[in-house]
């Protein structure tokens, strides 16, 4: 056959070098082997939990702090470019921004146990009476808040 080795008896010799050669490339894959093909059917199973309302709960918790970060990191490089660096002014420029954020957070807050406190209670004049010392707290922290602001900015009020 052409593929004779070089030391073969009749001469010849194989022009292929190592596994380039078909004889011996062959002989290093052993296919009368029994690698376990199994002789039923054999199939995959998985198990799918439903996901509970804590778990939503937490996910959805953790998208909106996801979601603050990437605006916060956002805020940061447009602080960094209008101050042109100056690390004093970003910080206190950050701060106030965040001041701003936690005053949006407490007014929803309050907001929303507002509108929580109406649907579950009936008219009655003790809810009333929450509702508006409820409001009053909120209103007052965010007076608070616009005085920081208003003095960060320079007026004086």
């Amino acid at each position: 056959h052409p593929y004779a080795p070089n030391n073969h008896p009749e001469g010849g010799g194989c022009p292929l070098i190592g596994k380039q050669c078909p004889l011996k490339a062959d002989k290093l894959i052993d296919y009368d082997g029994d690698y376990g093909f199994p002789e039923d059917a054999v199939y995959f199973k998985t198990e799918v939990k439903k996901s509970e309302v804590d778990n939503l709960a937490k996910v959805k918790q953790e998208a909106l702090e996801a979601a603050r970060e990437k605006k916060e990191q956002g805020r940061r490089d447009a602080l960094k470019r209008h101050y042109n660096g100056k690390i004093l002014q970003v910080s206190l420029a950050n701060g106030s921004c965040e001041s701003m954020d936690e005053s949006m957070d407490k007014m929803e807050a309050a907001q929303e146990k507002i509108v929580r406190n109406r649907l579950s209670e009936s008219d009655s004049r003790d809810s009333a009476k929450n509702e508006v010392t409820d409001f009053e707290e909120a209103l007052n922290d965010l007076k608070l808040s616009i005085l920081s602001l208003t003095e960060r900015s320079g007026m004086q009020i």
